[in-house]
């Protein structure tokens, strides 16, 4: 499968066709609120499924995950209004509507709202806050900058593997074209 959005994830589980997403808690509820059954059974999905932390390799445990950043523009007239936001928005009351709201899903990366009530209130989430160990904005173990975003929106990396696992190019030719791409644009960030 070389072209995937979480929804698939969902559908893929729910059909009985995968056995393995990396996106647990929300095929995990749309299974629930489907009563998603394991096929040819009467058995719900969502009691049967389970959810574990990522594989771990010879390197440790790592994934990343898309982040957002909040900022304020130094020329705004409106910077108090916005820092007054930002305030309030980061409250933990207002941290834990985030998870809440989500069912899970959008899980805090600030170790100070890493324990959202939700995760308490189903053993099915008891791996959503240790997530944030082991992710990583894109460019990792580096920081993160326009260059890497631009990688990370390029899909290049992705592209690479799909490159290679459709036979258009040898995983040594894929990895190349990917080098060439990635150099070619650290060197207009530079």
């Amino acid at each position: 499968m070389l072209a995937w959005d979480d929804r698939n994830n969902n559908v893929c589980l729910n059909s009985g066709k995968c056995s393995m997403i990396l996106n647990p808690t929300s095929a995990y509820n749309s299974a629930r609120k489907d009563n998603a059954l394991i096929p040819g059974t009467e058995k719900p999905i969502h009691q049967v499924i389970d959810h574990i932390m990522p594989p771990e390799g010879p390197a440790d445990r790592h994934m990343s995950a898309a982040n957002q950043t909040l900022a304020i523009w130094k020329w705004s007239p409106l910077q108090e209004v916005a820092k007054g936001f930002l305030d309030y928005h980061f409250q933990k009351e207002q941290q834990e509507k985030h998870p809440a709201a989500s069912l899970g899903y959008n899980q805090p990366f600030l170790s100070a709202f890493g324990m959202p009530p939700i995760y308490a209130s189903n053993p099915k989430f008891y791996f959503a806050p240790y997530i944030g160990w082991y992710t990583h904005v894109p460019g990792w173990p580096g920081s993160p900058t326009g260059a890497t975003d631009r990688v990370w929106n390029k899909f290049i990396i992705p592209d690479t593997a799909a490159a290679c696992a459709t036979g258009k190019m040898t995983a040594e030719e894929a990895v190349q074209s990917a080098e060439a791409q990635i150099k070619r644009i650290y060197r207009r960030a530079a």
